[in-house]
């Protein structure tokens, strides 16, 4: 009974002792001294509150300790973050994912697709977005199960899903070669914070290749039956060993081992004979790969005697009756077919004109043959057929043709005025009107009809060299004044162009004063002549001859000249050279006409 009496005694003591010291101390001599906090004593010691650095939902209150208050610590209520979810507030994982879980784990499947079939060694990609009461989770702990064994899912932007914060969980495994074919279930497994979901799919193993066989549907008795294809599944080609057989009916008449390259293609061709069986033939094609995913496709053809098929289809692929301009260019397109609606490959395709001009079509497309048929410049305008040619590649002699119609319009000629060069000339000059004519891309026009209109005057032009026409007229009193010159041509197609230039007429020419006092002057010509041929017996006739031969000699540098700067370094404009390649000719002439008159006198 002595021990509970002891401990009474010390409390009181303690007490007494406590009671002692607080009397000694004194709030608010500016000194927090011992017994003294910011709860008893704010006046020495500062205040009690405010948030604790660092921490969340965690402010300083003062509490009641064992003999009076203390500053404290304390977690808040009704604060996202105290790790308490308060669902009775309203707080939840949508607004508080860090104090609340979710009540749902919601599974949005990106791959693979379930109804699809999958082959042995196949890489599949298992590929999920993973929600909480709609809210993206980006830690959950996420594995694929099945009998392939266990994956698990990223969401680290490193295995095809994305990057790190979109919650779509990712990674890829494969389809083992040892797989049976048939439904597997696969389970699909999530571990977020101790929320767990779980869900099963069913894939489909089918362990088969695609060929796609590339076979013509009939063949001709004599000629390759060929027979090609691509061994391919969901994007990805297979090099494998590939058997290939051709069986009439009755027998096999072909047997043959090869192998499908780097991107699945394989080919092989049997040359058939004219005693192999016509009729339906059967292709097979079949084999498997190292994974032991299997190959086989069938396809039947028909085998047809030479003579049963007469004709090829020609079949015009850009629209007839169009209207082009002379020298444009005629799109044609067709596909040749034989009579079975089968394409015809390698045949020999060509487009012929009412004049014999052929043109062949390129194969641009398998069975599809095009080119552009150039409108000649003398081609007559309106309605015009082009027959189009075909003939069977094998050259078993077998063709077909189309027509194709096209209606030809105008095209503009233009005129480039050499002569008149001046604006003012004088009764009694000559005029010469010269044109130069060519069409609208450049091409000359030849024997095109050129006439010229001297105000109600018609004269015709003739073709002095290619596409350059004139005519020589000396103007005439009634041409006095404004002298309209009207140049109107038309080629032999009927394209037609014109052009028009003014010149001034006035006064007389020193020749027609001449003309107009011929007597006076034959009587003066008459003297000059008589003491001419008394000075001339004095001249040298070989000083004569020799400055003929030296302007000569100039000419013909000066043409070369103008020729080598028009066609080689095109200095000058064609009007220009075409001027003075007229120019100098003529000077030409006269000398010529010169040194033979000299010659026959001696």
């Amino acid at each position: 009974m002595i021990g509970p009496y002891k401990k009474l005694l010390f409390l009181f003591i303690f007490l007494v002792a406590a009671a002692s010291f607080a009397y000694a101390t004194e709030c608010g001599n500016g000194n927090c001294e011992s017994g003294e906090n910011a709860c008893v004593c704010p006046a020495d010691c500062g205040t009690c509150g405010g948030s604790v650095p660092n921490t969340k939902c965690r402010e300083y209150q003062c509490v009641e300790g064992l003999l009076t208050q203390i500053c404290q610590a304390v977690t808040l209520e009704n604060c996202c973050g105290n790790d308490i979810c308060e669902e009775a507030t309203g707080e939840s994982f949508g607004d508080c994912p860090g104090d609340c879980l979710p009540k749902n784990i919601e599974f949005e499947i990106f791959g693979p697709n379930f109804d699809e079939k999958f082959f042995r060694g196949e890489p599949v990609l298992f590929k999920v977005k993973i929600t909480g009461d709609s809210k993206k989770l980006l830690s959950a702990k996420t594995f694929v199960r099945g009998q392939f064994g266990e994956v698990k899912l990223f969401n680290d932007g490193k295995h095809d899903d994305g990057n790190s914060t979109d919650a779509i969980y990712a990674n890829t495994f494969f389809i083992e070669k040892t797989a049976e074919e048939g439904d597997y279930t696969v389970s699909l497994d999530t571990d977020f914070r101790g929320v767990l979901k779980a869900e099963d799919f069913n894939l489909l193993i089918e362990p088969k290749l695609d060929v796609e066989l590339d076979v013509k549907e009939k063949f001709l008795l004599g000629k390759n039956v060929e027979v090609g294809g691509q061994v391919k599944k969901k994007g990805y080609t297979f090099a494998i060993p590939i058997n290939i057989k051709l069986s009439d009916g009755r027998v096999n008449v072909f047997d043959f081992d090869t192998e499908s390259d780097s991107k699945g293609m394989f080919y092989a061709e049997y040359r058939s004979s004219l005693i192999d069986r016509a009729g339906t033939w059967l292709v097979s094609v079949q084999g498997s790969d190292s994974n032991g995913n299997e190959v086989f496709a069938e396809k039947e053809i028909q085998l047809v005697e030479p003579g049963k098929i007469e004709f090829l289809i020609v079949e015009l692929l850009t629209g007839s009756g169009g209207e082009f301009k002379s020298g444009s260019d005629v799109p044609i397109i067709v596909a040749v077919k034989d009579e079975f609606g089968e394409t015809i490959e390698n045949a020999g395709v060509s487009v012929v004109d009412r004049r014999g001009q052929e043109l062949s079509l390129l194969e641009l497309t398998p069975g599809e043959y095009s080119g552009a048929y150039r409108v000649p410049f003398d081609l007559a305008l309106g309605k015009h057929v082009l027959t189009v040619r075909a003939t069977d590649g094998d050259g078993a002699g077998i063709f077909g043709s189309t027509e194709f119609e096209f209606i030809v319009t105008g095209t503009e000629i233009l005129l480039d005025i050499i002569e008149p060069s001046k604006k003012v000339y004088a009764v009694g000059d000559a005029l010469n009107p010269s044109v130069f004519l060519s069409y609208s891309g450049g091409d000359r026009v030849p024997n095109a009809s050129v006439k010229v209109l001297l105000n109600n005057k018609e004269i015709s032009l003739t073709e002095f060299k290619t596409s350059v026409f004139s005519s020589d007229y000396v103007l005439q009193e009634d041409d006095i004044g404004r002298l309209k010159i009207l140049f109107n041509a038309t080629d032999r197609a009927g394209n037609t162009g014109s052009a028009e230039t003014f010149v001034e007429v006035s006064g007389t020419s020193l020749w027609q004063v001449l003309q107009d006092n011929l007597v006076t002057v034959a009587a003066v010509i008459v003297v000059l002549a008589i003491a001419g041929m008394a000075a001339a017996t004095l001249l040298p006739k070989k000083a004569e001859r020799g400055s003929l031969l030296k302007r000569r000699r100039q000419l013909k540098a000066l043409n070369r000249q103008i020729q080598n700067d028009y066609f080689k370094k095109a200095k000058i404009s064609e009007k220009e050279y075409a001027k003075l390649s007229k120019n100098y000719e003529s000077e030409l002439e006269e000398i010529e006409k010169k040194l033979e008159g000299m010659q026959e006198k001696k």
